[in-house]
């Protein structure tokens, strides 16, 4: 099994060969499949990340776009991925929805993020309905190296399909 800072580098490479049109592109059927899938009426409180596009991770615009014009009573709480200190972490709050960026994922719903651990104890001091991570299908691997401090996804979203683990 390869081991995180392997998998890590692997998975950031291939990301970072995307072109423009193809991060969109991806972008849109991931997004279009999560605002299927999730029962909009029942979220009162939803985390999103803020995209790194330099990462060239999935765009959350079309997201915060859906939710400006269809559902703008939903309180809407950005994250900064990889770039907000630890110490900032909320602690203490209730999201109906979290979405969650990633570098690697499984079919047991175990995620890689970037090493900060950051999402792994935002999810365990805040009391997360469901946390949905959003990919690449080529962010899929067999076997990823897991922690016991590592948190679960409740979903994962591909361009191809809804992952339920």
């Amino acid at each position: 099994m390869m081991q995180k800072k392997e998998l890590r580098t692997q998975l950031l490479e291939k990301r970072a060969s995307l072109s423009v049109l193809q991060v969109q592109d991806y972008s849109e059927k991931i997004v279009k499949k999560l605002i299927d899938y999730v029962n909009w009426d029942e979220i009162k409180t939803i985390n999103v990340y803020r995209t790194i596009k330099s990462k060239n991770e999935v765009d959350m615009n079309v997201l915060l776009d859906f939710l400006s014009n269809n559902y703008p009573d939903i309180q809407t709480d950005m994250t900064e991925s990889k770039i907000s200190p630890l110490q900032n972490i909320p602690k203490g709050k209730t999201y109906d929805l979290v979405i969650v960026p990633l570098v690697a994922f499984n079919r047991q719903g175990n995620r890689l993020g970037y090493g900060g651990g950051y999402y792994d104890k935002f999810l365990a001091k805040n009391n997360c309905k469901q946390a949905i991570g959003l990919a690449y299908s080529f962010q899929e691997v067999e076997e990823l190296p897991v922690e016991e401090h590592d948190q679960k996804l409740d979903l994962i979203i591909t361009e191809k399909e809804v992952i339920r683990p």
